[in-house]
């Protein structure tokens, strides 16, 4: 079987030389507390896997890869880093709104939106995770822009499937950029504050 490192340690995993790389994984994982310790990096070959379910590896068998190196962080560390990166990722995904909205009339439209709707639910995934991680209580001002959030997001769908085109475009070019912008200056530093706390 490969070779498996977890935090440049090298393991033993009881399974076949056959097994899928998602089963590695879903093994390791079962073996870390999530209280303690969360997946932070995997390396294959030495190259880094940015995100293992979307990676295209999860059924290739184990023994068609090299070395398979797992680094953890503790879940603090991971919700810090993921704020920060949060911060970034609202700007790329007021980009995607911007220019979503100047191709609502054009054939390629459903390109763009699905990656701006990808890319939101992958933003509000990852604040729901860093809340659950940092164990944090309520907030008025980030139930609101999630309400917000939430409530553009139902309109925009409403809009795109009734062909309201006009109305798609101005909640894209001006509605969802400004609750984005919101979470960016308030939401977001406001999370980050509380993590201190």
């Amino acid at each position: 079987m490969n070779s498996i490192f977890l935090n440049g340690i090298q393991i033993h995993v009881p399974l076949s030389p056959d097994s899928h790389f998602h089963e590695i994984m879903s093994y390791l994982k079962g073996q870390i507390d999530p209280a303690s310790a969360l997946i932070s990096c995997v390396r294959i070959d030495g190259n880094d896997v940015p995100n293992t379910d979307d990676s295209g590896l999860t059924s290739t068998p184990v023994s068609h890869l090299g070395s398979i190196e797992v680094f953890t962080s503790h879940p603090k560390e991971v919700a810090d880093e993921t704020l920060y990166d949060l911060v970034e990722f609202s700007k790329v995904l007021e980009s995607f709104a911007l220019s979503s909205a100047e191709q609502v009339s054009e054939s390629d439209f459903p390109i763009h939106f699905n990656r701006l709707i990808e890319g939101i639910s992958t933003f509000t995934e990852a604040i729901s995770g860093v809340k659950r991680i940092l164990r944090l209580g309520l907030f008025n001002s980030i139930q609101v822009l999630e309400a917000d959030l939430f409530s553009i997001l139902r309109d925009i769908l409403k809009s795109q499937e009734a062909g309201q085109t006009k109305n798609l475009a101005q909640l894209l070019k001006e509605e969802l950029p400004k609750n984005l912008k919101n979470w960016r200056e308030r939401g977001l530093p406001s999370l980050i504050r509380s993590r201190d706390s």
